[in-house]
């Protein structure tokens, strides 16, 4: 199976500090990144999903965020056969936020309709749109009456 990411958002860092050239006289050096956000299928049983590239902040801060434009994409529901007593459901996701982690790093969250508590060392640094053909995935069990989310697909 061919593995495929998609970008879904640039992310414009930057950093701004002033260096003592002298006793008395400082230089302004600025640091700048663009890096692309990319996403592909992946199993999480939470709402975070890391990207296909880790996104280190270290110094930088996040300056910008936009969207990346809309790629034609299947938004079906790809064929899948469910084991006996499982319903397997595909939630089509609209959008993602990008969080900035306790170590500094951008994820994506699934924050859906619902109003949500990210906890405290987490910081909303924007949304974007989910691109067509994303899905959360979840099966419920009928035996044991639980559902587990599996992860996200992406067509």
């Amino acid at each position: 199976m061919k593995e495929t990411s998609i970008a879904v958002a640039f992310i414009a860092l930057g950093h701004t500090e002033n260096a003592a050239i002298s006793e008395k006289r400082y230089e302004r050096h600025c640091q700048a990144r663009l890096v692309a956000l990319k996403l592909r299928s992946v199993e999480t049983e939470g709402m975070f999903i890391e990207p296909v590239e880790e996104i280190a902040l270290g110094k930088l801060s996040v300056r910008g965020v936009t969207p990346v434009s809309a790629v034609v994409s299947d938004a079906k529901v790809p064929p899948h056969d469910e084991p006996e007593k499982l319903e397997i459901d595909f939630d089509p996701v609209q959008s993602f936020g990008i969080v900035s982690t306790r170590e500094k790093t951008l994820v994506l969250a699934d924050l859906g309709d619902e109003e949500v508590l990210l906890p405290a060392d987490l910081e909303l640094i924007g949304v974007v749109p989910a691109p067509a053909g994303t899905f959360s995935v979840n099966v419920y069990d009928g035996e044991t009456n639980d559902e587990f989310r599996l992860g996200y697909h992406i067509n």
